[in-house]
């Protein structure tokens, strides 16, 4: 599990619902997936990897009827170690291949 603070907006253009993950340590970044406001989702923050200010990423699970699909946005900071990046990604895929 991660340590965060989520925030949820409705957008009143495109009927809208954006989930994000924000730093806490920085007063703005974070990222962010926006969720068509009739479907069905969860965060999935047990799958989420968050290291504030190097590598972070959300999850979200979409279903609908009896089919789930798991959306996932990933984003490494500029000028961050790419070897450890390249670990995270690595890791990132094997939850979504054991999903």
């Amino acid at each position: 599990m991660i340590s965060t603070l989520f925030c949820y907006v409705k957008l009143f253009y495109g009927r809208l619902t954006l989930t994000c993950i924000l730093r806490k340590e920085t007063p703005r970044g974070g990222v962010a997936i926006y969720v068509k406001e009739n479907l069905k989702y969860k965060l999935r923050e047990d799958l989420s990897l968050f290291c504030e200010g190097e590598f972070e990423s959300i999850f979200l699970e979409i279903t609908s009827g009896k089919t789930s699909t798991v959306v996932v946005e990933v984003y490494r900071i500029p000028n961050t170690n790419e070897t450890t990046a390249i670990e995270r990604y690595e890791n990132i895929i094997s939850l979504i291949i054991a999903f």
